[in-house]
């Protein structure tokens, strides 16, 4: 289960800053 919190958290994570990136 923590693996998969950890894995979550990197996709998010890097969602993230592609978003970010996208916008800038």
């Amino acid at each position: 289960m923590l693996h998969n919190f950890v894995c979550v958290g990197v996709w998010l994570f890097w969602a993230g800053v592609r978003v970010t990136r996208d916008t800038s």
